[in-house]
């Protein structure tokens, strides 16, 4: 059953409502998107580990473990492996939404 409609209420949820979606429903739909965001998406800026990993410090044994299998691979079979060799490293800082200059700062 759709939430009644208020004259204060934004567009958008007014046409939720209209259209007979449930509010819960949807914040629920929110939560596992960004469960999934911050528990399965490998991101690049960090490494490409998830937030989760970031945060808990388990990115640490995975980029270890991506060297080394990296590591091997070349060793195996150098003929694969063209130009400079990939960086593993854990990034020291992360930006949620950097600025241009922070962005030519760190990249200076």
């Amino acid at each position: 059953m759709p939430l009644p409609s208020h004259p204060g209420r934004s567009p958008s949820a007014r046409k939720v409502d209209a259209i007979g979606t449930r509010r819960g429903e949807h914040r629920s739909f929110d939560h596992f998107g960004m469960e999934l965001y911050n528990t399965e998406h490998l991101h690049s800026a960090i490494g490409f580990v998830t937030p989760a990993d970031r945060h808990n410090g388990d990115d640490l044994a995975i980029l270890e473990a991506r060297r080394r299998t990296y590591e091997a691979a070349r060793a195996a079979h150098p003929e694969r492996f063209g130009g400079r060799e990939r960086a593993w490293d854990r990034p020291a800082v992360v930006y949620l939404n950097p600025t241009r200059e922070t962005l030519q700062e760190t990249a200076a």
